[in-house]
């Protein structure tokens, strides 16, 4: 991994989407990337085509120890940490009363309790940052009821809440909290809907709005960016 830049970061969910657009424009922004995701063939394909800025590491974020693993992967592989970027999320579509408990269970994990316990164990080592900061990608789903996705919306209210918290009690350490909320987005998350996420906006512009959180000055913050698709707003 190269060792010229001292911007480290670490995206969840870096495989696919919002994620992967955001590892490759933070590398071109000079950050060495602990890109983290499950499919460790594409985390791999992506280090192929950035180079050794990407450091691919292969977890599921709501497993047990996932949290403290990938914390510690950023210490011994880019020797510290600047950046948390909490990505990972899934959403089951359809309506509530035939979720199973199971998928309940998983989108809670993923989306709300993986994300907090990744926050918890950034703190110590962002504490050693000159730039330290947290971008939790959250949803405008998380303040408009939208039907056939009601866990996801809980779960996306969950972050932005908890964002909004933490940015307050972190203010004194010098930790920067954000919150990123994009309307539709043409991802995976889409797959097998009746939506056609093609009508969404891409991933990469929805990408360049997270890595542009990097770069606020000290002296203002944004709690939350809101990005929606022009000429169609929906809040």
């Amino acid at each position: 991994m190269s060792q010229s830049s001292d911007k480290r970061a670490i995206v969840t969910g870096a495989s696919s989407g919002i994620g992967r657009e955001t590892a490759r424009q933070l590398v071109a922004d000079g950050w060495n990337v602990l890109a983290v995701a499950r499919r460790g063939e594409r985390l791999h394909a992506l280090r192929d085509e950035l180079g050794e800025r990407v450091v691919p590491f292969v977890a599921d974020v709501a497993a047990p120890g996932a949290a403290k693993a990938i914390i510690d992967a950023a210490g011994d592989k880019l020797g510290g940490l600047d950046l948390l970027v909490n990505n990972a999320g899934i959403a089951w579509i359809g309506g509530f009363d035939a979720m199973p408990d199971e998928q309940i269970d998983r989108t809670m994990n993923v989306n709300v309790l993986a994300l907090m316990r990744l926050c918890r164990a950034a703190i110590a080592p962002l504490e050693r940052s000159s730039r330290a900061q947290i971008i939790n990608v959250a949803s405008v789903a998380a303040t408009i009821p939208m039907e056939q996705i009601a866990v996801y919306c809980a779960s996306k209210a969950a972050v932005l809440m908890f964002t909004r918290v933490v940015a307050r009690e972190l203010k004194g350490r010098a930790i920067r909290v954000n919150a990123l909320s994009p309307a539709g987005v043409n991802t995976e998350i889409f797959d097998g809907s009746a939506t056609d996420p093609s009508t969404f906006m891409p991933p990469a512009d929805v990408a360049a709005m997270l890595v542009d959180l990097t770069r606020l000055p000290a002296s203002v913050d944004c709690v939350e960016r809101i990005v929606e698709q022009r000429g169609q707003p929906i809040m």
